[in-house]
């Protein structure tokens, strides 16, 4: 994976911080089940661990006491977390990782990482590489030969001249070259730096990325996740919380995260026949990844029909409460300043 391999300053500094809060979380088997994600190779099993030790270092910055996988009555099923705040209720927390990726494109896109990592050792002073992708490989695409493919190319090129033919004639003039293998094809072309950009060491070249367009069901896809999630534990002394990292490739926005809780026909608190799943406090649906931290979207929803209302440190966070059946957003505070990252980490 590039994050354990990069020796670049973000990288390193990403690397550092992840460490140091893994360091923190309690030892025992919870804390090896994490480390085991991290290490597998998976990126489904990847982002689950990843969020799962940021909302753990959250709840410590917000003066919480966290136990891991706590046992319930009546059931072998355990949530993520027991917290115990200074201040307000305790609650139960329970993570997911949503995507609208199919399991065959999840793989396919766990492939396609080679090329990531092919571009991330190519040496390229003077050009990002821009790519469209067509198709989904079946087995790893091989990097060496992309790599020098791509060497090739590039130094058939000069940076002045291709920004120049752009100017003149726009996109079109500017080369494209195409590498097949199997059943896909990739097809790069080069997008020069400017001129006092050039030459610099530990930039990554990827400049864009594009895959051919499909239908995309944000809303879907996270309420089949609070769905699952929602009785699992069955009915609960203390308010529950479901906190989704939201990985779509086009952010949920408002109405998907409306559809996902309130859709009358199948929302998470709302059917046919009224209110249910009164026993799920509030939601938190998340879009973050290791490079956005600071400045990640999370928001809190609050459940109107609540059996437990939820008065805790998540509070803290931007919330969404429902009043005449409509959304009404408070502004709280951005994860950064939770975490007390700079705006811009991890080049700070």
């Amino acid at each position: 994976m590039y994050l354990n391999r990069s020796a670049r300053p973000q990288t390193v500094k990403i690397r550092d911080t992840l460490e140091t809060w893994f360091s923190r979380y309690p030892e025992g088997q919870t804390k090896k089940d994490v480390m085991g994600r991290f290490r597998s190779g998976d990126d489904s099993q990847y982002r689950s661990a990843f969020f799962e030790l940021l909302l753990h270092k959250l709840l410590f910055q917000l003066n919480c006491k966290v136990e891991s996988h706590p046992h319930i009555e009546g059931t072998t099923n355990t949530p993520d977390f027991l917290v115990n705040p200074a201040t307000g209720s305790p609650f139960y927390l329970e993570t997911a990782v949503v995507s609208d990726e199919s399991d065959e494109e999840a793989a396919a896109r766990a492939r396609m990482n080679t090329i990531y990592d092919a571009l991330d050792r190519l040496d390229s002073p003077d050009f990002f590489v821009g790519m469209e992708i067509s198709g989904l490989p079946s087995s790893p695409p091989p990097a060496r030969q992309i790599r020098a493919f791509l060497k090739r190319n590039l130094a058939s090129v000069n940076p002045d001249e291709i920004t120049s033919r752009y100017i003149a004639k726009g996109s079109d003039a500017i080369p494209r070259w195409v590498f097949r293998e199997q059943d896909w094809t990739v097809e790069f072309y080069p997008i020069p730096k400017k001129p006092e950009a050039r030459g610099k060491q530990g930039v990554r070249p990827l400049g864009a990325f594009m895959s051919k367009p499909r239908c995309i069901d944000s809303a879907s896809a996270i309420r089949k996740t609070l769905l699952e999630k929602a009785g699992r534990y069955g009915e609960l002394s203390l308010p529950y919380v479901i906190a989704v990292n939201a990985l779509m490739r086009f952010p949920a926005d408002s109405d998907d995260v409306w559809d996902a809780l309130f859709r009358k026909e199948d929302g998470l608190w709302m059917s046919p026949s009224g209110p249910r799943y009164k026993r799920v406090s509030c939601v938190v649906i998340a879009r973050v990844d290791i490079w956005n931290i600071p400045n990640a979207s999370l928001c809190l929803y609050h459940n109107p029909w609540a059996r437990f209302i939820y008065n805790s440190p998540l509070t803290n966070m931007p919330q969404t409460t429902v009043q005449n059946h409509k959304m009404k957003r408070f502004s709280g505070k951005l994860l950064g300043e939770l975490l007390h990252l700079p705006r811009n980490w991890p080049a700070a």
